[in-house]
């Protein structure tokens, strides 16, 4: 059925008809069937139509001196295709991975770095710092508390002790430069189908210039609100002392008016008064 061919034709074909010949895997295994008595490989077989596929095989040689044997072959063509699939995927993972601005890192059960991406590599070599544990090389505290974190503080170890799920925690950290970073860390725990922890993804993202620039934007505003207090206190003092200050010439002026429309006032004309 593999082969489509029937039992009379798979007798005159012989592993030798059956295997592609431009496969040299082929030669190989029956030299090392030959030598040991049995060969393991993958390797390409024919169909009856000319058709390639991979197959896996195991050769054994019941007799050197007869040359007599016989072979054990399994069609892998779906498991290939399978593993062609998953190695499309993972070249698609590691094109965005390699994309993203962000850095990326992936941990093991026992939190154990197994794969990151560019962006993390660049950012963490910036951060690290020649210490004791995987996270004790790493210095940090959280901004929303000023507390330093230890091992269990860090949001990749919750979430690979207690299935937690962290996001955009802001940390302080600082550099190998002496230069301070803020960093805003995501982590997520990885389940298998039991929903066991069997690893974690952290996700970071360096906003110190973000924030660097909403400081200066809050010290800017909090200057010009000063001096914007400042002038309006100017300005009441000034209207204050205005109406203090003309308070008593124009009560003089008043007067001075009225005495003269009393004494002068027949003497003056419509338009004057």
């Amino acid at each position: 059925a593999i082969f489509g061919l029937s039992e009379q034709e798979l007798i005159r074909a012989g592993c030798a008809g059956l295997a592609d010949p431009q496969d040299p895997r082929h030669l190989l295994a029956l030299q090392e069937a030959r030598r040991t008595g049995q060969a393991r490989l993958e390797l390409n077989c024919l169909r009856k139509g000319g058709e390639r596929f991979p197959a896996e095989t195991h050769f054994v040689v019941l007799s050197a001196d007869s040359q007599q044997g016989f072979v054990i072959l399994r069609d892998i063509s779906h498991r290939k295709e399978a593993e062609q699939a998953l190695q499309e995927q993972e070249k698609l993972l590691r094109m965005v991975l390699g994309l993203l601005p962000l850095g990326v890192w992936i941990f093991d059960q026992q939190g154990r770095m197994v794969q990151n991406n560019p962006a993390a590599s660049v950012l963490w070599s910036s951060l690290r710092h020649p210490a004791g544990s995987a996270y004790g090389e790493y210095r940090g505290r959280q901004t929303a508390t000023g507390r330093f974190l230890g091992y269990e503080d860090w949001a990749v170890a919750r979430a690979l002790d207690g299935g937690q799920i962290i996001l955009r925690e802001a940390i302080e950290m600082l550099g190998v430069d002496g230069q301070r970073k803020t960093i805003l860390i995501s982590a997520l725990p990885i389940r298998n189908r039991e929903s066991a922890v069997t690893g974690a993804v952290m996700v970071c993202e360096d906003v110190t210039e973000q924030k660097d620039h909403a400081t200066q934007l809050e010290r800017t505003v909090n200057e010009r609100t000063a001096k914007l207090r400042e002038t309006v206190e100017e300005l009441e003092s000034f209207s204050y002392s205005l109406v203090h200050d003309m308070r008593a010439p124009l009560r003089a002026m008043q007067t001075y008016t009225t005495v003269l429309e009393q004494e002068a006032g027949q003497h003056l004309s419509p338009e004057a008064l």
